[in-house]
């Protein structure tokens, strides 16, 4: 039959980040956080806490894990944290707004601008395949078929395949794609000249705030 100290260890494990009691005899702490200074006693950042085995309460794992959890926490998030994260929200949904506006007054949707986007900038090295150009639009497989499908029924892009694997199909983006393409895309980095100040602001906002809240320790 299950202590309760089984119990306990089976409700919380899973749900508290970094529990790791070991369970025997008595419960072992971590050594790393407590020491034993005597029998029934811890001291350092658990000063006084019960050592706990079969016959102590429940309440004292609940207290060390209440204790071990909440040390570990982050730092609440400043309001200028906050602040500048929502800028930042804003901002890129903005620029993204205006650029799906700029892809539709050129003749493209959004989505077919981003296609030949991702195919005229990929990096150095890279294979123009239908698996990359998915995986750089976070698209399903057939998704990105479907994409190039109508892209290539406007003359935007070609297909052919790999002379080395016949089974690798490559997409090349055609003059026609690129002149349009490129319209947008001169619209879109003009913007980012004009107004992009603002949004590498709010990024140096939350980059200058004393580091990352994941790693900032709450004062003592």
């Amino acid at each position: 039959m299950a202590t309760p100290f089984q119990r306990a260890h089976r409700g919380h494990q899973g749900e508290i980040p970094g529990f790791n009691f070991i369970f025997a005899p008595t419960i072992r702490l971590p050594l790393s956080s407590v020491k034993l200074t005597s029998p029934g006693q811890l001291s350092g950042n658990h000063a006084s806490l019960g050592f706990c085995s079969r016959s102590n309460s429940c309440a004292q794992v609940a207290a060390y894990i209440a204790l071990r959890y909440t040390d570990n926490m982050a730092a609440e998030i400043t309001t200028a944290e906050y602040r500048a994260l929502a800028e930042l929200r804003y901002l890129i949904r903005k620029f993204v707004g205006e650029g799906d506006a700029a892809a539709r007054a050129a003749g493209l949707e959004p989505q077919q601008y981003l296609l030949l986007l991702a195919l005229r900038g990929l990096p150095e090295g890279e294979e123009a395949t239908i698996r990359t150009l998915a995986d750089r639009l976070a698209l399903k497989h057939h998704s990105a078929v479907e994409l190039i499908d109508r892209l290539e029924v406007h003359g935007y892009v070609r297909r052919s395949r790999n002379r080395d694997d016949r089974r690798r199909v490559l997409v090349t983006l055609l003059p026609r794609g690129e002149k349009l393409l490129e319209q947008v895309a001169r619209d879109r980095i003009g913007e980012l000249r004009a107004s992009g100040a603002a949004l590498v602001s709010a990024i140096g906002a939350l980059l200058e705030s004393g580091g990352s809240p994941a790693v900032r320790k709450k004062p003592r």
